[in-house]
């Protein structure tokens, strides 16, 4: 799974980021992929424009599952920034 932070000055009428640019790249391993379980904690990049979203691609069979994301002010002592963030 690769999780990627897009940002962008402006969206569409429909909500979408309008001409988004990818300012960070986590690729995450599968056996990271459990339930209940921390995908990633990391700082939001330098760059970021007024609107964000998180897109995150699977590679692979994953049977089902969600992914919930949210921003919060600091990342947490127990989740040390992922060592292999591209893109900054």
């Amino acid at each position: 799974m690769t999780v990627e932070i897009h940002t962008s000055d402006a969206i569409g009428s429909d909500g979408s980021l309008t001409s988004p640019a990818t300012i960070a790249s986590y690729a995450v391993r599968n056996a990271k992929l459990t339930a209940g379980g921390k995908l990633l904690a990391a700082r939001l990049p330098h760059g970021c424009k007024r609107y964000m979203r998180l897109n995150y691609v699977v590679s692979g069979t994953i049977a089902a599952g969600s992914v919930t994301s949210g921003l919060v002010w600091d990342v947490q002592a127990d989740m040390p920034d992922p060592v292999t963030a591209t893109g900054f």
